[in-house]
């Protein structure tokens, strides 16, 4: 068993009934993108440090940002003082294409995603509030396309239209039997409101938020390894 599970105060016996995960009853697996399968914190950050530049306020520390950081971007920018909203957002994209050379993508995650493909059964998808170009991009880049079945662009979260459209395109008999995997509080809320399993991720350099802040959405498990996915599964299947 992976010794990070076992520091976050979790193990595979301490699912209850309700969330025992066998094998023939998943019928999906899905994930965020950014800090969950791909590193792109930097690039945001930085993106956002440029944001701050362009509207004379001051650029907060990686540890701040990651802190006080939230979704979706309208209430985080609302938050944080900027009125023009919209063209805040558009600045930040684009800001954040001018980093596209630090992204890249956690170790674990193909080795986690061939593992996962081996069991017919399972769907795989993404479902991302990162914008549609980008997703595209770091998907082609890295050659994940071919992992998932379906890609949804998700800009509600953490209302849960994108989990549930998600849940209707791959003709998901049961949401219970879905786990969705994400590295944010809100990715667990949208997650709990679709009445999917919610999953948390916490990558110490990866993570766009603080474990405490992930802890606030009641993750049903948080690991810091996707190989840990593949550990449940196997025990399941066993």
């Amino acid at each position: 068993m992976i010794n990070a599970t076992l520091e976050l105060g979790y193990s595979l016996k301490e699912l209850d009934s309700s969330n025992n995960l066998q094998s023939n009853k998943i019928e999906a697996i899905l994930f965020d993108l950014s800090g969950t399968l791909v590193n792109d914190l930097s690039a945001v950050y930085q993106g956002y440090v440029d944001l701050c530049k362009k509207y004379n306020k001051k650029s907060p520390s990686l540890t701040q940002f990651r802190e006080e950081f939230r979704l979706p971007y309208p209430d985080f920018l609302s938050d944080e003082g900027f009125k023009e909203i919209k063209d805040a957002i558009y600045f930040w994209k684009n800001a954040y294409t001018t980093y596209s050379s630090s992204i890249s993508i956690f170790p674990d995650v193909v080795p986690a995603l061939e593992n996962l493909r081996k069991q017919d059964s399972i769907k795989l998808g993404v479902v991302s509030q990162t914008p549609k170009e980008q997703v595209e991009e770091n998907l082609h880049r890295f050659d994940l396309e071919d992992f998932f079945d379906n890609i949804i662009l998700d800009r509600w979260k953490p209302k849960p239209k994108g989990l549930l459209l998600a849940l209707e395109e791959l003709n998901i008999k049961s949401a219970q039997n879905v786990i969705y995997i994400g590295d944010m509080k809100e990715d667990c809320e949208a997650a709990r409101a679709a009445d999917i399993k919610p999953w948390a991720i916490y990558r110490e350099k990866g993570s766009f938020q603080a474990l405490e802040t992930i802890k606030k959405g009641s993750p049903t498990k948080i690991i810091r390894d996707l190989k840990e996915l593949n550990a449940l599964i196997f025990e399941a299947m066993t």
